[in-house]
């Protein structure tokens, strides 16, 4: 008895489960890039991945002061000096991955076909106005004006992330993963509730510092997820062109 020609459907494989892996490069445009533009982006979501982890860990051990505080316990005030200062160290980390590796043009002709008020560009943009301002802030404000500098910061450093969610959605949206479609709205979300709580707090409109450092490891964990999980497609893709 001859087998028909069309193959049937693997009864294990469903569609929702099909949506929820991440896309091969078979399935995927991305496939036909640059593998260099390919690495590019791999390194780039790498050392945001890395920017993140050290967050985490410095808010860990600030969580552990908190705690020390509110149990009246006198070890915060030792803890206190071997906590790291990292967030110098993963800001740069961060920014640095994204300017110039994550928001690199695929290619000079899409370079410049490109808007100036494209995701890239304005990663590019933004990321460098907010390092600028951490940075070299003499360069920019007398030292008069630190007060306005100190008002503007929270509010550029939000446009910052802001564009690149954005950026990192269209990644997505060229990755056609279906799921991480789904978790940058949700991370965006989080996010802004995040920055605006901060900068309520910057303004002393409110005063919860606990809640506040819940938020942003909450907006930082949801982040880290989204960058993984492209960080995994991408691989996935890069091995396999660079394999053919």
């Amino acid at each position: 008895m001859e087998c028909s020609k069309d193959t049937p459907m693997d009864p294990t494989t469903s569609p929702e489960s099909a949506a929820d892996s991440p896309v091969t490069a078979d399935s995927n445009p991305l496939s036909t890039a640059s593998p260099y533009w390919l690495h590019r982006l791999f390194l780039g979501l790498s050392g945001i991945a890395l920017a993140q982890w050290l967050w985490l860990g410095q808010a860990a051990l600030m969580m552990i002061i908190y705690f020390l505080q509110r149990t009246r316990l006198s070890e915060e005030e030792r803890l206190i000096y071997f906590i790291p200062n990292v967030n110098y160290v993963s800001f740069s980390v961060l920014w640095f991955s994204a300017i110039y590796l994550l928001a690199a043009p695929e290619s000079k002709r899409d370079q410049a076909e490109e808007g100036i008020f494209s995701a890239r560009i304005l990663v590019i943009y933004l990321g460098c106005a907010t390092a600028l301002l951490i940075f070299f802030p003499s360069t920019i404000y007398p030292l008069r004006s630190t007060k306005w500098m100190a008002a503007l910061l929270p509010i550029l450093n939000l446009a910052a992330n802001l564009a690149l969610l954005l950026y990192l959605f269209k990644l997505a949206d060229r990755a056609q993963d279906a799921q991480l479609k789904k978790q940058v709205p949700l991370a965006l979300a989080v996010m802004l509730l995040s920055n605006v709580f901060s900068i309520a707090d910057q303004f002393e409109f409110v005063k919860a510092e606990d809640v506040r450092l819940v938020l942003s490891v909450a907006a930082t964990i949801y982040l880290l997820y989204v960058v993984l999980r492209l960080r995994k497609i991408f691989a996935n893709i890069l091995g396999d062109v660079v394999g053919e």
